[in-house]
């Protein structure tokens, strides 16, 4: 046998070929991947499918064995009136046992409730109202002039400093300092500047 030299482009023209072949078998391989998983869902869907399916069939089952067989016509022609209705209820409140409060061992409600009054009575023989708070025009003034320094904004400390309340406005910036700890220093420097106008 010859050999012959193997000329650049059939190199090429090889690694090419194997390029392509190694990109096709991938996207092979993903797409067969894909039809697997399409395939388990379908499968998966289908068989939730029929369990419910025999399960409503089953349900059926039970509620024709357990209605006795009646044509639908003869259903649609019976009209309804209150007097089945109230029948029902009272066949079904006599099937029901409710305990009875005349056992022994048992007390009356009503002996317990005289019981509970009694010892109220013994323990707290007066009753004091409370005080109401009086509303009065000079009450409510007095209390709209509170401050909360839990509403504590930039503007309302820039209004107390524009009034001269130095010593509000440098309060509500320490509070905004703490609230806002990113723009402490902005503050901080509203405080110094609040000191130098004293």
């Amino acid at each position: 046998r010859e050999l012959k030299p193997i000329s650049e482009s059939e190199n090429q023209t090889e690694s090419t070929e194997e390029v392509l072949e190694t990109e096709l078998s991938a996207e092979i391989n993903e797409e067969i991947e894909k039809l697997n998983h399409l395939i388990i869902s379908e499968a998966v869907d289908t068989s939730i499918t029929m369990d419910v399916m025999e399960d409503i069939q089953a349900k059926k089952e039970d509620l024709k064995a357990g209605i006795p067989q009646e044509s639908s016509a003869d259903l649609t022609k019976k009209p309804v009136s209150s007097d089945d209705f109230i029948n029902w209820l009272v066949a079904s409140a006599q099937s029901v046992n409710y305990p009875s409060f005349s056992d022994k061992g048992s007390v009356k409600p009503s002996d317990y409730a005289d019981s509970i009054i009694d010892n109220f009575i013994q323990k707290e023989p007066q009753i004091s109202r409370g005080k109401s708070k009086e509303y009065s025009l000079e009450n409510l003034a007095a209390e709209s002039l509170v401050d909360n320094e839990e509403f504590v904004t930039e503007t309302l400390a820039e209004i107390y400093a524009d009034q001269g309340n130095n010593s509000k406005a440098k309060r509500a910036f320490q509070l905004l300092s703490l609230k806002y700890p990113e723009k402490s220093i902005y503050f901080a420097a509203r405080i110094k500047r609040l000191g130098r106008k004293k």
